[in-house]
């Protein structure tokens, strides 16, 4: 900057949960850049690794994984929640499942997308799994899907659809009052839409795109 010469300006990668992570400057070279953005260098004080499908930590020569974070900056666990699979351990370390799936370029770090479901809704990372499971065990209800939808609050709001069991009476109020009794209010969908039926897509799956296409209109 022309105003302040001796100083410089880096783009970081992190999150709530990990803070700074990599580094990278920001010169006229990197913001001329019409390729992928790296998300930069491995800040010394930080071991980031790559995690693959099958849950093994993997070299970092150009293969994508998830990125498995352990260091000062990193949480020790979310607060009142079951926290075994966001943490995986190596050698007597704790590392954070961020979710984030990357690959290494000549060691600069460059990220690809999520690896997961989780969404970020309220400031908390939920998995939607554990939330359709919850409203799955109410009563009349075969089964559930949830999909997240932008929100104007709170980032990403999460939305219900429940396939109910042929003959049986479900509405909304019962099953937000289910879901409430057995989950702290972050993890509540702000919305339950009933169905008899739920998608599916060519690969026999429930087709969460249409879904959330759904929720969104």
């Amino acid at each position: 900057m022309p105003q302040a010469p001796r100083c410089s300006i880096h783009w970081t990668y992190g999150s709530t949960e990990a803070r700074e992570l990599t580094y990278s400057p920001i010169t006229p070279e990197f913001l001329s850049k019409e390729e992928d953005v790296p998300a930069g260098c491995i800040l010394p004080i930080v071991d980031l690794e790559l995690l693959n499908g099958a849950g093994e930590f993997i070299p970092q020569l150009g293969k994508s994984g998830k990125v498995c974070v352990s260091g000062p900056g990193v949480m020790k666990g979310y607060l009142n929640q079951e926290n075994t699979h966001f943490f995986i351990e190596r050698q007597g370390r704790q590392y954070f499942r961020t979710g984030d799936l990357a690959e290494f370029r000549d060691g600069v770090l460059y990220l690809l997308g999520r690896g997961d479901h989780q969404i970020k809704t309220r400031g908390y990372r939920v998995n939607p799994n554990e939330v359709e499971s919850l409203a799955a065990a109410a009563p009349g209800v075969a089964q559930s899907i949830v999909v997240a939808v932008p929100g104007a609050r709170f980032g990403n709001l999460m939305v219900a659809f429940v396939n109910r069991r042929p003959g049986e009476l479900v509405d909304e109020a019962t099953l937000r009052h289910h879901v409430a009794r057995l989950a702290p209010r972050y993890m509540i969908p702000e919305r339950f839409i009933l169905n008899e039926y739920l998608p599916s897509a060519a690969t026999g799956k429930v087709d969460r795109s249409s879904l959330k296409a759904r929720a969104i209109r």
